[in-house]
């Protein structure tokens, strides 16, 4: 290519005369199987059916077309038509047009390239990185085609407003070389950038004084390493061990989309399959394809021989980069919960939105542990959805079998249901955090009740010590009391020490006891959990859902997944937003993510009920509320004859009859109810018992007038 001598062919092709002769060459023939026409798939078909798209769908059946014709350990695309065709795919049936509206002249668009060469800041880098690509092939050493990518990536960045980055120079040097593109600077440059825009925008983070122009590859480290610990804890927790994260041994891999990283034949045959299937995300599957691929020899080698080996984990051929490929599109499709694909394909890969790709770990809970966070849709159960089955196969579900050398065996799942919704979501089980209480006003079908009640106790156990220990520092005068009158505060002090004497010496030899008790507890309880998900270790994907509530959340959730991340279970995630979200899913969708004994205002009660009792700040209406729904509830269970105490959920049938036939004793024990907040002014809106209303401005817990 000699573009820095103004030489480019025209974009105006017709009947195969622009295509280099394409009409009479036999090269390169792929025969249609399968179809019952015996359809021969030759260049000449290829340019024909791309010169006769008039319609956006037109490109979509033509890459239709193009997937029934991939064979395992043969070029996806015809080399000749290769460029193309991407061109095409990643712009559009009317691809030249476009192009030419955009730059109508070859001699603008060579000035152009000319002046951003000069006023690039990154022209000095550009230029060294220009020189070391692909050292070892001699197309790549001509003075010619060093300057064409200089101002080619000079040119990209000053139109892109984005920071040049080494290893773009990779991602160009494909583009350069291939037929039918690679003496048309116009369609070098358009290819570039769509297929950056579509599979790279991580990189193009927009130039700016404070921002990170590698914040994008940075998020593709974290995202592999989540992904990691998701699917394989102890892979994970090795190559953490070693002190070798994504950032160490993947930093090729998503600055140049493998291009540096493998030769340039494999190169090609990986962005055929990347273009044709059109899924963004699928570059970091396929890194996450060769990790698990390779267990076996990560776990054994040395720890020195460990960095070199991660380097050379590249397939030697076609046929095994097919196999990494399929083993990617069954990671991608059945392994990984469909909503943290669809975040990583459209708010990372194929235009960069950092609070959206946050989402994927900005649960302060999932966050804390370093655990993956799903939605509720991601629960949901397709009827179409065929059911999990296990097999001892040790290849993925496709099309053609193929072995996987290395790692766990996978198990056989149906891909795709009728409506085209992952089946994988039939295999989600929820692990429910929340106390039984809770449980019993709702929860999914599919499901369980984790016995966390230990836990609790631990906690609050600590949270009381520490409050001891701030009473005995306030009486000693190491630290100033609070703004309260003095009376009161000391009249609370020693309410506190007189029901907790026992903890007035938290290093005494009985705390001690009382301590490794505790921990036994704990140990015991989630011995309980293991052997509950023992089954489904490794089949299922396993949800930990809570309250929604951080404050509560904190105390058991997150201790339960730190626990079971650290006995290394597969597959363990966190419900976004705890049962509320799964019940706001629930009602839109009942017949996708059933939820059985389904109490919402009990069950928002007794959500209250714990947050008060853990001392923290509630409103007002929210205490009163919360003590009238439980009271109500079990007013109710009276009626019924089922006894019980007040703190047990009712089936909610009868309620609404509370008012017609309420007897003297539920008279005296809503008289109670009321007596119990002795001290407190309740004012008409606090009697509704709307537990979502806002407290009283300016005095929360109101005057200290008795009624």
């Amino acid at each position: 290519m000699l573009w820095s001598c103004g030489v480019e062919r025209t974009m105006e092709t017709s009947d195969g005369a622009a295509h280099g002769g394409a009409s009479g060459s036999n090269g390169g023939v792929v025969r249609a199987e399968g179809g019952g026409s015996g359809e021969e798939m030759s260049e000449q078909w290829c340019f024909d059916r791309m010169d006769s798209m008039e319609r956006r769908d037109d490109v979509e059946n033509f890459r239709s077309v193009l997937l029934q014709h991939v064979r395992p350990g043969r070029d996806t695309l015809l080399p000749r038509v290769r460029g193309l065709v991407w061109m095409k795919l990643m712009l559009g049936y009317n691809a030249e047009e476009w192009i030419l509206e955009r730059e109508p002249s070859a001699e603008h668009f060579q000035r152009k390239a000319v002046d951003a060469e000069i006023v690039c800041p990154d022209a000095e880098q550009i230029l060294l990185d220009v020189v070391r690509t692909r050292s070892q092939d001699e197309r790549f050493q001509t003075p010619a085609i060093r300057s064409a990518m200089k101002r080619m990536l000079a040119l990209f960045c000053m139109k892109e407003n984005v920071h040049y980055i080494q290893g773009m120079n990779e991602v160009l040097a494909p583009i350069m070389l291939l037929p039918e593109v690679q003496n048309r600077p116009r369609l070098i440059y358009y290819t570039l950038q769509g297929f950056m825009r579509r599979f790279m925008s991580y990189l193009l983070l927009p130039v700016g004084k404070d921002d990170d122009s590698l914040e994008g590859v940075k998020v593709c480290f974290r995202v592999l390493d989540l992904l990691l610990r998701y699917l394989d804890p102890e892979l994970f927790h090795k190559l953490r061990s070693e002190g070798l994260t994504s950032g160490v041994f993947a930093p090729s891999w998503f600055v140049t989309s493998f291009a540096g990283w493998l030769e340039l034949d494999l190169v090609y045959h990986l962005w055929d399959h990347l273009i044709l299937e059109n899924e963004p995300s699928a570059l970091l599957f396929f890194g996450l394809s060769i990790l698990l691929k390779r267990k076996g020899s990560i776990m054994q080698a040395p720890k020195h021989h460990l960095p070199e080996l991660l380097m050379q984990m590249q397939p030697k051929d076609l046929a095994e980069l097919d196999s990494l490929w399929s083993h990617t599109r069954w990671l991608r499709t059945s392994q990984v919960p469909r909503s943290v694909v669809e975040i990583l394909s459209s708010a990372l890969c194929a235009g960069y939105a950092r609070e959206r790709v946050s989402e994927l770990w900005k649960d302060p809970i999932a966050q804390a542990v370093g655990c993956l966070v799903v939605k509720a849709s991601d629960l949901a159960i397709t009827e179409s959805a065929a059911p999990l089955t296990i097999s001892g196969s040790s290849s993925p579900p496709s099309a053609r079998k193929e072995t996987l050398p290395e790692g766990n065996a996978p198990a056989q799942v149906q891909l795709e249901s009728a409506d085209g919704t992952s089946a994988l979501a039939s295999s989600f089980f929820v692990l429910d955090c929340r106390t039984k209480a809770e449980f019993d006003c709702g929860h999914v079908a599919r499901g369980a009740l984790v016995d966390l009640r230990s836990i609790r106790n631990a906690a609050a156990e600590r949270k009381l010590q520490t409050k001891v220990k701030e009473i005995s520092a306030r009486s000693s005068g190491l630290i100033p009391r609070t703004s309260r009158p003095e009376k009161e505060s000391q009249n609370q002090d020693v309410r506190l020490l007189k029901e907790n004497r026992s903890l007035s010496s938290p290093l005494s030899a009985d705390n001690a006891a009382a301590s490794a008790a505790s921990e036994s507890s704990i140990e015991q309880e989630f011995e309980k959990v293991l052997q509950l998900i023992a089954p489904l270790r490794g089949v299922s994907h396993l949800s930990l859902c809570g309250t929604g509530n951080p404050i509560l959340d904190a105390v058991d959730l997150a201790q339960a997944a730190n626990n079971l991340l650290k006995d290394e279970v597969p597959k363990l995630s966190i419900v976004a937003g705890g049962f509320p979200e799964i019940l706001a899913y629930h009602r839109a969708n009942a017949a996708r993510l059933p939820v059985v004994d389904v109490n919402e205002s009990l069950g928002r009660a007794m959500t209250n009920k714990r947050l008060v009792e853990s001392g923290e700040q509630v409103p007002l209406s929210t205490r009163i509320g919360t003590r009238l729904e439980i009271f109500r509830a079990q007013a109710v269970k009276d009626l019924n004859g089922s006894g019980g105490s007040s703190g047990v959920p009712a089936t909610g049938a009868g309620s609404s009859a509370l008012v017609d036939q309420t007897p003297p004793i539920i008279i005296d024990k809503l008289r109670n109810a009321f007596m119990s907040l002795a001290g407190t002014r309740i004012s008409p809106q606090d009697l509704s018992g709307d537990s979502t209303a806002a407290a009283p401005a300016g005095n929360v817990n109101g005057p200290t007038t008795r009624k």
